[in-house]
């Protein structure tokens, strides 16, 4: 199944970087399910949580508004401020500049 990288980034830190299969965020004109091939946009985002499926799983992270910017093999996700659940709060390094992460669904502690 395709994947695309998705990032969350705060003000404060990179909260959350895996590669997905899509998600669902509310944009200011509705909701938003973003899968691989998705064109290219930029949208502001309300307060409402962030699904995130990768494989069978579903992840959910709440963000604080923001903006939500579509790239050709990315997603980014600028937020205010987003909660993390603390079961994906894994200290496992993000490679740098390499995409990937080293086996955890978050870079928190950096």
């Amino acid at each position: 199944m395709s994947t695309y990288l998705l990032e969350i980034v705060t003000p404060e830190r990179l909260v959350y970087t895996e590669q997905v299969n899509s998600i669902s965020v509310r944009g200011s004109e509705g909701d938003l399910g973003i899968l691989p091939g998705h064109l290219p946009l930029v949208t502001p985002l309300k307060i409402a949580p962030i699904r995130i499926k990768i494989g069978g799983q579903t992840e959910v992270i709440a963000v604080n508004g923001g903006f939500v910017e579509v790239r050709k093999d990315k997603v980014v996700i600028l937020a205010e401020s987003a909660n993390v659940p603390k079961i994906l709060m894994w200290s496992v390094p993000v490679r740098q500049g390499s995409g990937q992460n080293c086996g955890s669904r978050a870079s928190r502690n950096r």
